[in-house]
């Protein structure tokens, strides 16, 4: 059991939160639908429970073309592969912002990646 770092709870309840793995690390990520932005959180003492900001970034320019996005995992340190209801992925670049987006066949169900 472990206490989420304060911006995940606090605010407002528009937050998509996630727990995922990034360079072999416990990393908490999350996007703010209401203000736009998204936080990447990497727990940096397991024993202490100390979690450290990675990313605090807008992403309006991928919100505003897919709003209802949620993170799925990283692709690698850089690239966030993100995924909706819908069949599509989208790839999403920290420090660009670029946005790739690849449709998948039909029949592939959401979060179904090995990852």
């Amino acid at each position: 059991m472990f206490s989420l770092p304060s911006p995940a709870y606090e605010g407002n309840n528009n937050k998509d939160i996630g727990i995922v793995e990034y360079e072999g690390k416990l990393v908490m990520a999350f996007i703010d639908r209401e203000n736009n932005f998204k936080e990447v959180w990497i727990m940096k003492d397991y024993n202490g429970r100390q979690w450290n900001k990675k990313h605090s970034i807008n992403i309006w320019v991928l919100t505003r073309k897919e709003p209802y996005i949620s993170h799925l995992a990283f692709y690698n340190a850089d690239i966030i592969l993100m995924g909706k209801y819908f069949p599509d992925v989208t790839f999403f670049n920290l420090k660009t912002r670029s946005i790739d987006q690849l449709r998948l066949g039909k029949g592939l169900l959401y979060r179904c990646f090995p990852f």
